[in-house]
């Protein structure tokens, strides 16, 4: 996303001065396109740090005799597999 807006503001659609930035339409739509990326990548980073989170939790509170984790591989990847007994 980072590398969209600086296209965006040092392209020849955008003027980058002391006064500040100064777009044309198309300039602006790009500084806004690269924003909504900016957006969606920082809705990610915190979708899956709580993600992580609520599985750490998950784990580390479980019962430690019920629940199995174990590593899986096969031809189309790597993984864990996480098994209990209710």
């Amino acid at each position: 996303a980072r590398s969209h807006y600086d296209d965006a503001v040092n392209g020849p659609h955008c003027t980058n001065n002391s006064a500040g930035l100064f777009c044309d339409s198309v300039g602006t739509k790009q500084v806004d396109d690269a924003s909504t990326l900016t957006n969606i990548a920082t809705g990610l980073a915190v979708g899956a740090a709580v993600v992580a989170g609520v599985a750490t939790y998950i784990y580390v509170t479980a019962p430690r005799d019920q629940v199995v984790v174990a590593p899986t591989a096969s031809l189309h990847g790597v993984g864990l597999a996480l098994t209990a007994r209710f």
